[in-house]
């Protein structure tokens, strides 16, 4: 890639991850999983610089089926994982999403993706504009085991 490819790519990511913006993000990145798995789990911190809590209400990937908003949780002593329709960020406040709480839930992977991949995710808000993001594929850290052992259950999908 030429010097000025690689200028112009960071401008535009720079420009879609919501400079100027009301929500912008940080942090993101897709766990790589294990080989053949359809479901992966990406996380992210949001960043709300308005004045009003702004709410994500979903997400989409030219990589995946469809991406939906989860959160992890205690009931009954055992670690369960389910869907949410919507994630508020508190005003001048963040929110992050993590192994172990909040995560996107990414569904039927159209190829396989491994450790240095890039994936395309487009958040989108009830009353702000739309954020994209490329984030890197990299491998999970220690102790973040709670959502890829929940993942695994829906390798099948």
């Amino acid at each position: 890639m030429t010097r000025r490819r690689r200028w112009l790519a960071l401008a535009s990511l720079l420009f879609c991850a919501g400079a100027g913006a009301a929500v912008t993000v940080t942090d993101a990145w897709v766990r790589e999983g294990p080989p053949g798995a359809l479901a992966k789990a990406a996380y992210f911190t949001l960043h709300n610089a308005d004045d009003v809590v702004q709410t994500l209400t979903g997400a989409t990937s030219p990589r995946f089926a469809r991406a939906d908003l989860h959160v992890t949780h205690l009931e009954g002593g055992r670690v369960r994982m389910r869907q949410v329709q919507a994630v508020e960020i508190p005003a001048h406040g963040s929110l992050a999403f993590r192994p172990g709480g909040y995560h996107l839930m990414l569904v039927g992977a159209r190829r396989p993706l491994k450790a240095g991949d890039r994936v395309e995710l487009t958040l989108q808000f009830k009353d702000a504009p739309a954020v994209m993001v490329q984030t890197p594929v990299r491998r999970g850290e220690e102790g973040e085991s709670a959502d890829q052992e929940m993942h695994h259950h829906m390798d099948g999908m």
